[in-house]
């Protein structure tokens, strides 16, 4: 089946396969612990902002950047001795190499690794929300909170995640999710959401019952093939010292990077209740 969906007007397919179901007579973000729901931003779900000061902002993504670095010269000895600029990430791997550093990275970086103090972003997080947040999800102990994770989108290839809501799957329920830029992110490049998609009922989403086959790989979140209200999103683009705060009840995701030669790599942080 071929799906299509918008992003800023462009149209996009997906070849996907699966049984197609629609939800229950549900509203997912009102029933359930949808973090942005006492926040200004509420009705569209997300918000591009300057939380950190833009010091500590820039000093993480350099400390991420060269961690990467680091990471990709240990994993591939042939590069020790390059001198890496992360935006062409694509000119020094082959897919399977790129496969292969994906895995590496899978179980999330520590924070420590990176001198990154989550407490400043708990804390900058909680301010913005008037509610306390911490990245440990205490509903799910096989979430470890100790690392965070990046994601490595090159330009022109099938690295996104379909359009998808997180919730879907129980252990991300409940909470809000940030995206931060650190290279190679712009209006062409950036992470696509649906706004108001959150407050659709259940019955006017359709999607793969489980876990979606798209272009003949297989993903963890089901994906949304169509809304009673079509399938429209949009790049809202933060600059290098903002970040996205999204509800996980948004449609989001299904992001092709469109730029001919720069390599997407962004953080992205989940956040829950800190009871």
């Amino acid at each position: 089946m071929i799906s299509s969906y918008f992003i800023d007007s462009e149209k996009y397919n997906l070849n996907v396969k699966g049984k197609i179901i629609a939800g229950r007579n549900e509203v997912l973000s009102a029933k359930e612990i949808d973090l942005s729901k006492e926040t200004s931003w509420h009705k569209k779900g997300y918000l591009v902002t300057k939380i950190l000061n833009k010091k500590i902002q820039i000093g993480l993504q350099n400390e991420i950047i060269n961690y990467l670095v680091k990471s990709l010269k240990i994993s591939f000895p042939r590069l020790s001795k390059i001198n890496i600029d992360l935006r062409k990430y694509h000119h020094y791997l082959n897919y399977q190499e790129h496969l292969l550093f994906l895995k590496i990275l899978g179980s999330g970086i520590k924070f420590k690794s990176v001198n990154f103090n989550k407490e400043i972003l708990e804390s900058a997080l909680s301010d913005l929300l008037n509610r306390k947040v911490t990245t440990r999800n205490k509903n799910f102990d096989i979430i470890n909170d100790k690392t965070f994770a990046i994601r490595i989108i090159r330009p022109n290839q099938q690295d996104f995640n379909p359009p998808h809501k997180d919730v879907y799957l129980d252990r991300l329920k409940n909470g809000i999710n940030i995206y931060m830029p650190i290279i190679g992110s712009n209006k062409k490049s950036s992470l696509p959401i649906m706004p108001k998609s959150h407050l659709l009922n259940e019955n006017q989403i359709y999607r793969t019952k489980e876990g979606a086959i798209v272009n003949d790989v297989k993903f963890s979140v089901p994906c949304i093939i169509q809304t009673d209200l079509g399938l429209n999103l949009v790049r809202p683009n933060p600059s290098q010292d903002q970040i996205m705060v999204f509800s996980p009840y948004l449609i989001h995701g299904g992001g092709l990077n469109l730029n001919n030669d720069t390599t997407r790599i962004s953080l992205e942080l989940r956040f829950w209740d800190n009871y």
